[in-house]
């Protein structure tokens, strides 16, 4: 639903561009201009509206973050330090140079900036949809420019969300998305084996749960705690960021009856490829999409 000024990718543990497409430091590390990406359009608002995102939006996102005048400064840094978001209590101001430059002050060099703007935390959000979410006391829905839009929440019960067709990168995999709570842990894998869900939240140490009632009908990736339905394959697709994200599409016939859920490698030349187990034991890796 939101997207950042950067991308974080785990593996090379460096940041990319997502809302910013460069930046530049000066030489004390105490001023970062970020050049924004242009013609990024946030989701429609309630009346239908498809507002630019600008450097606009990114001071009025951290400014709610950093004005200890703002209703909700105090839960906000709270919320930071639990996350272990440090950097932010350093910033002495947010400017914008123009519509689409954007330059960050500190008190002094901040080393973990990046990291802490590639987290949720930084989620960037509409300047006017976050004025009226603050006049009406939290209760209008934030609009963001992720690839999926929010089309109605039940707080505790479930999220329902609709595909950004307009995205700016990529159209998502699915025109729709529903994200349920089910706090007990039988029956959601229950509602995985027969196909009421098609992807579920594993716990630590909660395994054999899910194996004992979905056997063939569930395969597991334990790395990420994900179970899904054997009519999907889980993949690791690789992002115009650089960086790994998860994904699970429809299958025909991919996913393989191994115990440890690796799908069948991809046709040549497809992209994205498998999952990183497939990776490492079913298909050669390729840095170039082509097996």
């Amino acid at each position: 639903m939101f997207e950042r000024l950067v991308e974080y990718d785990p593996t090379t543990e460096t940041v990319g561009p997502m809302l910013a497409e460069t930046w530049q430091e000066n030489k004390d590390n105490t001023s970062i201009t970020f050049f924004l990406r242009n013609g990024v359009e946030f989701h429609p608002n309630a009346m239908g509206v498809s507002e630019l995102f600008t450097s606009h939006d990114v001071v009025a996102t951290f400014n709610r973050i950093t004005d200890p005048s703002g209703s909700n400064f105090v839960a906000i840094q709270d919320s930071l330090m639990r996350k272990g978001v440090a950097s932010f209590r350093e910033i002495d101001q947010v400017q914008a140079i123009d519509d689409y430059t954007v330059r960050f002050e500190f008190n002094n060099p901040q080393p973990s900036f990046f990291a802490d703007l590639a987290s949720s935390s930084a989620s960037i959000q509409s300047r006017h949809e976050l004025k009226m979410f603050l006049a009406n006391g939290g209760q209008f829905p934030l609009i963001g420019t992720g690839q999926y839009k929010v089309e109605s929440i039940e707080p505790n019960v479930k999220a329902q969300y609709q595909a950004n067709t307009q995205h700016w990168l990529d159209e998502p995999l699915f025109e729709t998305m529903e994200i349920v709570a089910i706090p007990d842990v039988s029956a959601r894998a229950a509602r995985l084996a027969v196909g009421d869900c098609d992807v579920a939240y594993v716990p630590k140490n909660q395994h054999d749960v899910f194996m004992e009632m979905g056997g063939n009908e569930i395969f597991l990736l334990p790395e990420q705690y994900i179970a899904a339905g054997r009519n999907l394959t889980c993949l690791e697709v690789d992002s115009r960021f650089g960086n790994l994200a998860s994904a699970c599409v429809p299958s025909i016939g991919a996913a393989s009856q191994r115990g440890d859920g690796c799908p069948a490698c991809p046709p040549s030349g497809a992209c994205p490829q498998s999952i990183l187990a497939a990776r490492n034991k079913c298909c050669p890796k390729s840095g170039a999409c082509t097996q």
